[in-house]
Parts: structure tokens; C-alpha cells; sequence
């Protein structure tokens, strides 16, 4: 499994600026929740600190710009470029 340089509390951190709704599934998944564009994510039990996998990083970046909530090159500034 890839892991990217992003922690999940800063994922987390986009999502609920976004005003994703976020709980604990019934199967011990974190789940966020956009009702107004239909937008779902089921992410495993990350630790805040825990680097998130490529596959979810990508996923999420894909469906924001697909949803119209955040387009792909925003969500790039906010997490995946490092300062210079």
C-alpha cells in the first residue's frame, strides 16, 4: 500500500471546511457525508497523524472536482504541495 505525505487530520480538515458530516460506521469505518451534492467517502480508522493512502487521497481529489466542491488544482494547494 502507497501512503502519501498527508495526514489524516488535515484530510479530515478539508472535508469538515467543506461541511462534510462526519461519524463512526456500523463496520468501524469513518464516514463523511456531503447530503447537498450526494457525496459520500468511507475511509478505514485512520490516526490523526497516520499517513492516508494514495488511493483515498485520489479518490477524494477526483470526486470534490467531479461534485464541483473543490476543484482538483485547489485541493493540490491545500495538501499535496510542500512549502517551498
Amino acid at each position: 500500500m502507497r501512503l502519501s505525505d498527508m495526514p489524516f487530520s488535515a484530510l479530515r480538515r478539508v472535508l469538515l471546511d467543506l461541511e462534510f458530516a462526519e461519524r463512526i460506521g456500523r463496520t468501524s469505518g469513518i464516514v463523511f457525508e456531503h447530503a447537498p451534492s450526494d457525496t459520500i467517502f468511507i475511509f478505514r480508522r485512520y490516526a490523526d497523524n497516520e499517513k492516508v493512502n494514495w488511493a483515498d487521497v485520489a479518490t477524494v481529489r477526483k470526486q470534490l472536482d467531479y461534485r464541483g466542491l473543490l476543484p482538483a488544482d485547489s485541493f493540490d494547494n491545500l495538501l499535496l504541495k510542500k512549502p517551498a
